[in-house]
């Protein structure tokens, strides 16, 4: 699923640089079934993005790390927490402390819909109402941010 975004993102971007995937390592075998799924998804795509989009712009092979204390991908390991925390917390309730931070750095295009926002919680039914304010927020966010730079357009829509 985030995959799914990253692809909008390269796509909008308006170069040709392709994406690179870097899993952290568990194990031999956990590693092995991480390249297939990601090979399956170069070769099938999904639901909702063509297998094409996923080969155009990203590289064939992924890549492995270690878990390392000061290693970037630790980043991911902090975000996904936080936004395990937040959506467990009814999305607004519970502010991670880090999420004014994170906020102002999802990627959103556009009216943010449809495969346009950073963020893809699944399944979202009792959660929809909350989710939408979130992209509004982010929206207007993205857009102050924008101005207060001097910016003519809103970063939602060049980034």
């Amino acid at each position: 699923m985030l995959l799914e975004r990253y692809v909008d993102y390269l796509a909008t971007r308006g170069d040709d640089a392709l994406g690179r995937v870097t899993f952290e390592s568990v194990g031999p075998r956990e590693d092995a079934e991480h390249h297939r799924d990601y090979l399956d998804l170069l070769l099938d795509g999904t639901q909702w993005v063509q297998d094409a989009a996923f080969r155009n712009w990203l590289m064939t092979g992924c890549e492995f790390t270690r878990k390392q204390g000061s290693d970037p991908m630790e980043l991911a390991d902090m975000f996904s927490r936080d936004v395990f925390e937040w959506a467990r917390g009814g999305c607004g309730a519970v502010i991670p402390r880090r999420w004014r931070v994170w906020q102002s750095k999802i990627y959103s295009r556009g009216d943010s819909m449809m495969g346009k926002f950073g963020i893809k919680v699944f399944p979202d039914s009792d959660i929809r109402d909350l989710i939408e304010a979130h992209r509004a927020q982010v929206r207007a966010k993205k857009t102050e941010s924008a101005e207060s730079q001097g910016e003519t357009a809103p970063i939602a829509e060049t980034r």
